[in-house]
């Protein structure tokens, strides 16, 4: 583990991301000598500061860093997460002290997905996502509702559970984005409200509208409208894609669309 681009697993108990979760996180595969997706990492990265009103980080910093942990690491397919807070001091609310953002880069060995490929069964978890459209679409470091969702999924006894807001429309998943297919189109929630803007949602967007499917971001996706659907699947940035054989009473026959989108989007240039 790398803090401010030293070794060491100690950060300063002022710290405003342990203070009061003032910070983003990014988690990324490493494979290929890089980050797959890169520039997609990074132009959130740049957004999510900016929103948070934190001091920019340099992104070739930031790459120098990771290449150091993943070095140290000796892996050759690894999980990078970094973290980046706001800086240190202060005992109130009001902006740090000391602005200079704090760098933590960890590396993990990269996860064995082959059993999700066949599909997984899901819940849907009993915590609702609050709306709060200025923190919308970051992957900040306040996870506390997503923490107590990960628990009741497990609870439940499922791999992972929908999320949804007061209205039982549908969010995401506890750490992915999800999407439903029914033809030819594409169909996600819109993370106007609540929930994080993935990468790999906005890369598989993008593919989607390469082979010209429509794609419909759909603000009010109401629950009970899932068994209208032919395919269901998670994505992020670490699992790429994950179909989803059942959810509650609700079976999903089919993963061949869905598929054909993480081939296309694991064979994305880094």
């Amino acid at each position: 583990m790398l803090i401010n681009g030293q070794v060491s697993d100690v950060i300063a108990a002022d710290d405003r991301g342990l203070q009061f979760g003032d910070g983003i996180f990014e988690t990324m595969t490493w494979v290929k000598g890089g980050i797959l997706h890169w520039r997609h990492h990074t132009k959130r990265i740049e957004k999510s500061l900016k929103a948070l009103l934190i001091e920019p980080v340099d992104r070739q910093l930031l790459k120098r860093e990771i290449e150091q942990a993943v070095m140290q690491s000796g892996l050759d397919k690894a999980v990078v997460k970094c973290i980046l807070t706001s800086g240190r001091g202060g005992r109130g609310y009001g902006l740090a002290i000391d602005k200079t953002p704090q760098r933590v880069i960890s590396v993990h060995p990269f996860p064995d997905l082959s059993a999700h490929r066949e599909g997984i069964e899901m819940g849907v978890s009993n915590v609702q996502i609050g709306h709060q459209p200025m923190l919308a679409g970051i992957k900040h470091l306040s996870r506390v509702e997503y923490v107590l969702a990960k628990q009741d999924c497990i609870e439940q006894g499922y791999q992972d559970c929908l999320l949804c807001d007061a209205h039982q429309n549908l969010i995401e998943a506890t750490t992915s984005n999800v999407f439903a297919i029914k033809g030819r189109t594409l169909v996600t929630p819109t993370i106007e409200q609540a929930g994080v803007a993935g990468v790999a949602r906005e890369v598989l967007i993008g593919v989607a509208n390469r082979l010209n499917y429509e794609v419909e971001v759909v603000k009010d996706f109401a629950l009970e409208t899932l068994s209208e659907y032919d395919e269901l699947f998670l994505s992020n940035a670490v699992m790429g894609y994950v179909p989803v054989k059942r959810c509650g009473t609700i079976e999903f026959s089919s993963i061949q669309k869905g598929q054909y989108f993480y081939d296309l989007w694991h064979n994305h240039s880094i």
